[in-house]
């Protein structure tokens, strides 16, 4: 294919140059003849601007809900530098897909991991092949659904992928935590046999640190093209509710309570927020667990129970207080229940898989069947 040198741009569809951050270091275009466009060689990005990486993550937002994402956030105030490839069929006016790449710094990225971001314009079915055949090439192949255009994703991508024809990883799909019958449905949808699916629920950030977080998130767990691997990851991130299914994120696995007790029916209900390990109701007076579901905790309980008698000891007696601290691994948030002297709501989340305002969004529903 031809390669040039010269900056495109495609308003409102494309990212144009105007406002493009100083940070991209190179910018060019690859075309093709072809009517029914596939991506370039994956490797090929990184060669022309640097070192092959070791292994690959591929992201594509194809209905544009997920804003807070880019690989641009990663470039503010860093080293790190952006490179763009844009791909257009000889004689088109606009430009099929951009194709923003970059090397993640070596401190945090022992696996020397290089990351693209795709962008298409919205419904558009050539674009769609051209990303959908990058994502098959990568190690780690995402996209960012939970949107209204989930429906006419599923099957834009039935249509372009065959039956056992897929030769990717596993496609991780990202979805808002805050909806969760998005992610069902896609659990649910009716995907080309041989695709593997693994729904990730998170909560999106506004802060400009998300997108590493996010990709800090995805890269966590180690996974390959075999099947043991697969499923084992699967199993790592099952849905909430279902503890160890295959394709979503580890939540408290809720046995054995008793659906009489309101105790038990309010922790089971804040156990549902994505990452939970274990929830609990203290009487931080006494030192003591009340009610609990999910993992045992009592280490974090007894923490809890001693921060909340400081927080009392320091200030006018509050029941509706609210706690929250992190581990390197861990989030805990507790909240007061009103008109309980002492007592409070603990949750334990995973910290790579949980938000702590989603996490006191479920204890507050929790709390609200107490009060």
């Amino acid at each position: 294919m031809p390669d040039t040198h010269a900056h495109w741009s495609a308003p409102d569809r494309l990212q144009t140059d105007e406002g493009m951050p100083a940070a991209i270091a190179s910018s060019r275009e690859l075309r093709t003849r072809s009517a029914s466009p596939v991506a370039p060689p994956l490797a090929g990005l990184f060669t022309r601007d640097g070192p092959a990486p070791r292994r690959s993550l591929v992201v594509w937002d194809p209905g544009r809900c997920w804003s807070g994402f880019g690989l641009t956030q990663l470039a503010v105030g860093a080293q790190t530098r952006l490179h763009r490839v844009r791909l257009r069929q000889e004689g088109a006016r606009e430009p099929l897909a951009e194709f923003l790449f970059t090397w993640l710094p070596e401190g945090r990225n022992p696996q020397h991991w290089g990351v693209v971001e795709v962008l298409t314009t919205v419904g558009d079915p050539l674009g769609a092949r051209v990303a959908l055949t990058l994502l098959e090439q990568a190690d780690r192949a995402v996209l960012l659904a939970g949107g209204p255009g989930d429906k006419d994703l599923v099957r834009r991508i039935g249509d372009l992928v065959r039956a056992d024809q897929w030769d990717g990883p596993a496609l991780q799909l990202v979805t808002p935590a805050d909806k969760p019958s998005r992610a069902d449905r896609l659990r649910r949808a009716a995907w080309p046999r041989g695709l593997r699916v693994q729904v990730i629920e998170t909560l999106a950030g506004a802060d400009a640190g998300w997108s590493r977080q996010l990709l800090d998130t995805l890269l966590a767990d180690p996974s390959d093209r075999s099947e043991n691997s697969a499923s084992a990851h699967a199993a790592a991130i099952g849905p909430a509710g279902q503890a160890g299914a295959a394709g979503a994120l580890p939540t408290a696995p809720v046995a054995a309570s008793d659906p009489s007790d309101a105790r038990q029916a309010a922790l089971a209900l804040a156990a549902r927020a994505p990452g939970v390990r274990a929830c609990l109701m203290i009487d931080a007076v006494q030192g003591r667990v009340l009610a609990q579901v999910g993992e045992p905790a009592e280490a974090e309980a007894t923490r809890a129970a001693r921060l909340w008698q400081a927080l009392q000891d320091g200030m006018a007696a509050d029941d509706d207080a609210e706690l929250a601290w992190s581990s390197a691994t861990r989030h805990q948030v507790a909240l007061g229940l009103p008109g309980s002297p002492g007592q409070l709501l603990l949750c334990v989340a995973e910290r790579r898989w949980s938000d702590p305002a989603g996490l006191r969004w479920h204890l507050a529903l929790a709390r609200n069947h107490l009060i």
